[in-house]
């Protein structure tokens, strides 16, 4: 795997939330996006970010945590919360592909990490950086960087 090590600064995102399996995100994203859209959270600037808290293989599929979250310092409400993102260090690789796909990718991402280049994970959300509008390319070119933490 290309893997690449990165401090990553500090990131103030507004989220909400989503309990349950990982492969019901689907469903949270747009939701997520119409609702900070309708609060004029939404600007060209504005980049999203995926939050996964639990690991599913130790985690009870239907308490899973999630967040969707847009790039966006503001009080946000009872919907969508403000979050910061600490800085810190991260193992990123660059997911080329369907959506469908990041969960695998984590696996392998997470294993290459630990077995192989022996870091030891650090007590903080993977993240998902969504680098591109999938409403402008097809799935096969949906890029997304995954980062997870590391000491």
């Amino acid at each position: 795997m290309d893997v690449k090590i990165e401090n990553m600064e500090r990131i103030r995102v507004l989220g909400m939330r989503g309990i349950g399996p990982y492969s019901q995100v689907k469903f949270l994203w747009p939701k997520m996006f119409e609702y900070a859209a309708s609060h004029g959270w939404v600007g060209d600037d504005t980049e999203m970010v995926g939050l996964s808290y639990d690991d599913p293989d130790t985690v009870d599929q239907e308490t899973l945590r999630y967040d969707a979250c847009i790039t966006r310092d503001a009080d946000g409400d009872d919907v969508m919360k403000p979050i910061v993102i600490e800085a810190g260090r991260y193992g990123v690789y660059r997911h080329v592909g369907p959506y469908e796909l990041i969960g695998l990718e984590f696996d392998r991402l997470i294993d290459f990490l630990v077995l192989h280049q022996q870091r030891e994970l650090r007590d903080s959300p993977c993240l998902e950086l969504y680098r591109n509008d999938p409403t402008h390319v097809p799935p096969s070119e949906y890029v997304t960087d995954l980062a997870v933490p590391i000491v």
